[in-house]
C-alpha cells in the first residue's frame, strides 16, 4: 500500500516553483547592472532572522541570501563605493524585541 503525500498548499507550490529561477533571474540582472552595494550595519541579522517565519517574511531573508551567498561581488567595503545602501534587517526580530521590551 503505497501512503499518498499530503497536498501542498498553494503557497508552499509558489515557493517551491519561484524560488529558484528568481533567485537565478536576480543574480543575473544584478551582475549585469554592475550595481554596487554596501551592507551596513550587519551585525542586525540576527539567528532569529534565519528561522522559517512564514510567506510574509521571507523576502527579507531572501534578499539578504541573495547578496551574502550569491552575489559577495557586488557588496562594497564603504558606503563612498556604492550605489545602495542595504540595512539588514527582519521585521520578526524588530516585533519580538518590541513585545520583549513592552513585557519589561
Amino acid at each position: 500500500v503505497q501512503q499518498r503525500k499530503r497536498p501542498r498548499c498553494a503557497g508552499e507550490l509558489k515557493m517551491a516553483s519561484l524560488w529558484r529561477p528568481a533567485l537565478w533571474l536576480a543574480t543575473r540582472s544584478l551582475e549585469q547592472q554592475g550595481l554596487r552595494i554596501y551592507m551596513a550595519i550587519p551585525e542586525l541579522w540576527s539567528d532569529l532572522c534565519e528561522e522559517d517565519w512564514g510567506y510574509a517574511y521571507h523576502l527579507e531573508r531572501w534578499f539578504h541570501r541573495l547578496l551574502v551567498a550569491h552575489l559577495p561581488a557586488v557588496l562594497t567595503p564603504t558606503p563612498h563605493d556604492a550605489d545602495y545602501v542595504y540595512v539588514p534587517h527582519c521585521a520578526m526580530n524588530v516585533y519580538l524585541s518590541w513585545k520583549q521590551s513592552r513585557a519589561l
